[in-house]
Formats: structure tokens, C-alpha cells, sequence
């Protein structure tokens, strides 16, 4: 086996074979407990199922006490959320050194988990590995529920990582974060996070339409992609339009009610590519609410012909018998209406101190009927934490126009860039002198766990931290795709620089 193709062979028979939802990782976790004991590797699993693992130098390396921390976190986006994850994923792999996901159990398209997957069956090719790859002591680093805000990387212990193995010296340790989807770039800063919830009460009315007809109301076919990667591109987002949709129907002067919320956005870190709603109108008014549904999908191809020309707005009949709940009030309706065309959305500020860089976003990532209230998540990003707080409380005042609740939760710090950095500078050697071509470095507008670990170990002055990994395109949607070609490659780099670490 060449380097790399462990990495395939552990990514398909061990990440995409377990279920691996954000809040699931116990399967994953008990899997790779699995894989350290199998090897006499020392292995210590939190109960937030993060795991770390202790492999001691090898090489020149036998005598050295400072670590080189490897870490990626274990659980994945699934999307669709209506595909079937309990298998796990099918990985199938094209001609053209392509990779992507499909459910095992109902072969339906899904995400495929390279976001993270990929990095962690990158460093169990580390671990596993015998005099081949030569590297210092390694702590590798396994955390969970990233995906919803970095929590595993916010609670594991400090004290578990320093002391899984006797007289390491982190001072000078060197952190490489497996979470970046571009081989031959890097990232060396990140955007801090947070997830702001709205909750809009719900009031219902006595009754339906007279003689009502019963539609399902969707927006689809929409790009979405990653919340901080992909923002920059202006895509567009599945709940806004649907909420926009709704309110033009309205406009029209169709007397049309919203029974519930279907399927709106499946994470609050992804632009969401489909959403739905059961509605109600007079069953008079179907062929206009047809002829206007074809009116408003015109419209919104027109606005996002560019970034979303698979998009579609329909309104197929609902013939099945459905639950007949009373539909919102006016009142919650003109709510969420007004707070979805109101909140902000998609890229608001590029920074001045990087040209080309995101500054600040927001992604209306979710809404949900809970019962009670109509849930709306957003995650809000931005390089500069006064600037997040902002957009937050900008938010907070909207909400309070509008009788809704507001909270905020889950923040991320930020990973601040420094100039000086021994580990990027390494990276883009080797990188140079491998591939014959110059890497890049920069700070990426997105979350990454260095922004945690870099304040969990702000006492070790000495430590440096970058992130890297093979490439990846259409993080967090169903067309999430690896490329497979860089995976030797990237392994082949890393093996490069933990030997000159």
C-alpha cells in the first residue's frame, strides 16, 4: 500500500459504515476506542464521546518529548435529513477520482462525511502506521459535535490531552487541525460563531379556509452549501425565499392559510437547499395559486439564475388524508414573515485588513415547529467579535419588534492569524518542495476547532496551529464531494512535515 490508500480503505470501511449525526457519536467513538486497543495504543474517551489517543515517537523522534497534536472531529452533516443514515453512507467512488455519498440503506443522495471523515481516517493512517511515517509523539484528538457549534472541542479536558502520557512537553507542541478542505491551501485563522435562536409564540386560528384545498408549498433545487465557505457566492436560501413565497401569495389576494412547517434546513451551518410548508386555500383559488407559483419561481430564477438554476417553486395537491391542525394566526404568520425578511442573511461585511476575505455573515439555517413556537436558528460569523455581537443584537432588536424571543448560545472564538508561525512556514516548504508549486495560507471564514484549542492552550507561547486536509467541494450538501486524487498527496505532505517536525 502507498501512502494515502489507507486512508481511503479506513475513510469507506470504518467513517462512512457508522452512523455519525452530530449528538450520534457514539458509535463512532466506540469504533475508534476499538481501533486504539487493537494497536496497544493508550486511549482515553470522554463522556462527550471525544477521544483521544497516545502513539510515541518513532524514528529519531524516540528520545523527543514535545507532541505533535492531530485533530479532527468525528461527526458529519446529513444531508437530506429524509435519507436514511441508520447504515451509514455508501461511497462511490468515479473515473474521475471523485467521491460521493449516497444513503446505505435507501441509495438515495446524501452528504458524504469527508467533512470530517477524511481527517480522521488521515490520522488513524498515522496511527496505524509502522517505520514508514516517522513522526514525534502523537496525541490525536477526536471530537464530537462540532457541527453544531464546536461543543466537543469547547468541553473536553485540558488536563485529559497534557496528561495521556508521562513527561510530554506541549510548550512548543504544534497543533495540525484535519478540518481544511483545500490541499495546498491552509488555514492559519478562522471566523468565531454564533448560534442565535428565535422563537416566535404560537397563536392558531379557529379555522380553516372555506372549503379548503390543501397544497404543500416548496422551494427547491437550490445549491446550498457550507454557511462560511460557500456565503461569499451568494446563494440563496431555501427558507427565505419560501417565506418570501408565502408572503406574495398573500399579495396575490389568495386566501391562503399555513397549516404547519415541513422540512426547512437541515443545520444551522448550512444554506439550506429545499423548503416546505402545508398550506391551505379555497379550493376556487387553486388554479391561481398554481399560475402564482409559477409567477414567484420566475421571479426568484431571475434574482439567483447564477448560483441557483435548478431552482423551483411548487405547489403540489396533498390527496392523503393530513392533519387538519388549525392553521397559524395572522399574528404568528405576520411574525415570521417579517422576522425572516428582516434578520440578516448571507455575506454582510468583507474585511479591510484581508482583501477577499469574509468578514461577517449570517445563515437562517433552520425554522421548526416545536409546538410551541416557531424556531428559527442562525449562525452568525465573523472574524471580528464585536461585529458578531452586533449582528446579534441587531437581531435581538428585530425580534423584540415583533413580540419573539431571542437567545443566544454555542459561541466560538475566533482563531486569530499571526504573522509568525514555524508550522505554516514548514507546510509551505515542504508543499514547495514536493509538488513544485507554492501553497497558500490565509484565514478562512469559517469555524474551525483551533479557535477553542488555541485559547485551551494559551499558556504554551510556543505552540503554533494550522489547518489543512485533502480537497473537498460542496461541504455540506448532497453534493458533497472528495477528491481523491489528493489524498496521497496530502498524506504524502504530512508524513514530509511530521518528519522534519
Amino acid at each position: 500500500m502507498g501512502l494515502g490508500d489507507k486512508t481511503i480503505k479506513f475513510f469507506v470501511d470504518i467513517l462512512c459504515k457508522t452512523p455519525r449525526a452530530t449528538y450520534h457519536e457514539e458509535l463512532i467513538a466506540e469504533r475508534l476506542a476499538g481501533f486504539a486497543a487493537e494497536r496497544g495504543l493508550k486511549h482515553l474517551r470522554d463522556g462527550k464521546n471525544n477521544i483521544i489517543i497516545y502513539k510515541p515517537a518513532t524514528g529519531k523522534y524516540t528520545n523527543t518529548s514535545t507532541p505533535v497534536i492531530l485533530q479532527a472531529h468525528t461527526d458529519m452533516v446529513c444531508v437530506p435529513v429524509s435519507a436514511d443514515f441508520s447504515l451509514g453512507i455508501d461511497a462511490y467512488l468515479s473515473e474521475e477520482h471523485r467521491m460521493t455519498g449516497r444513503s446505505a440503506a435507501t441509495g438515495k443522495k446524501t452528504s458524504l462525511g469527508a467533512d470530517n471523515g477524511i481527517g480522521v481516517a488521515v490520522i488513524l493512517e498515522v496511527l496505524d502506521g509502522g517505520s514508514y511515517i516517522i513522526h514525534p509523539p502523537i496525541v490525536a484528538i477526536f471530537t464530537a459535535e462540532e457541527e453544531c457549534g464546536l461543543t466537543g472541542a469547547r468541553d473536553i479536558s485540558k488536563d485529559d490531552i497534557v496528561n495521556i502520557a508521562p513527561g510530554l512537553n506541549f510548550r512548543n507542541a504544534k497543533f495540525i487541525n484535519l478540518d481544511d478542505g483545500r490541499h495546498g491551501q491552509y488555514s492559519v485563522g478562522c471566523a468565531g460563531s454564533v448560534n442565535a435562536v428565535i422563537k416566535i409564540p404560537i397563536e392558531r386560528n379557529n379555522s380553516l379556509p372555506e372549503n379548503p384545498s390543501f397544497f404543500e408549498l416548496t422551494v427547491s433545487g437550490l445549491t446550498g452549501g457550507h454557511s462560511g465557505l460557500s456565503i461569499h457566492e451568494m446563494r440563496a436560501n431555501a427558507n427565505v425565499l419560501l417565506c418570501d413565497a408565502v408572503r406574495r401569495i398573500i399579495y396575490s389576494g389568495i386566501d391562503v392559510s399555513v397549516v404547519k412547517l415541513a422540512k426547512c434546513g437541515d443545520a444551522a451551518n448550512a444554506i439550506p437547499s429545499n423548503a416546505s410548508a402545508i398550506i391551505a386555500a379555497p379550493r376556487t383559488q387553486s388554479g391561481k395559486l398554481g399560475q402564482t407559483a409559477a409567477m414567484i419561481e420566475k421571479i426568484f430564477r431571475d434574482r439567483h439564475q447564477s448560483t441557483d438554476p435548478n431552482l423551483r417553486v411548487d405547489t403540489p395537491t396533498i390527496t392523503n388524508r393530513i392533519d387538519t391542525t388549525a392553521p397559524y394566526s395572522k399574528k404568528t404568520l405576520s411574525a415570521l414573515l417579517s422576522i425572516a425578511a428582516s434578520v440578516p442573511d448571507g455575506l454582510l461585511t468583507w474585511s479591510a485588513n484581508m482583501p477577499g476575505l469574509a468578514e461577517t455573515s449570517s445563515n437562517l439555517g433552520i425554522i421548526a415547529d416545536d409546538g410551541e413556537s416557531i424556531v428559527i436558528t442562525c449562525m452568525v460569523r465573523s472574524s471580528v467579535d464585536a461585529l458578531r455581537e452586533l449582528v446579534a443584537d441587531d437581531m435581538r432588536g428585530i425580534c423584540a419588534a415583533h413580540g419573539a424571543g431571542f437567545e443566544s448560545s454555542s459561541r466560538s472564538p475566533g482563531w486569530a492569524y499571526k504573522a509568525e508561525n514555524r508550522l505554516r512556514d514548514l507546510f509551505l516548504d515542504k508543499y514547495k518542495k514536493l509538488f513544485g508549486a507554492d501553497g497558500a495560507a490565509s484565514a478562512v471564514h469559517a469555524g474551525l476547532e483551533c479557535g477553542h484549542f488555541a485559547a485551551k492552550f494559551a499558556e504554551f507561547d510556543g505552540m503554533d496551529f494550522i489547518s489543512c486536509g485533502p480537497t473537498i467541494a460542496d461541504i455540506h450538501g448532497i453534493n458533497e464531494t472528495l477528491h481523491t486524487d489528493t489524498v496521497p498527496k496530502f498524506v504524502k505532505l504530512l508524513a514530509a512535515v511530521l518528519e522534519d517536525c
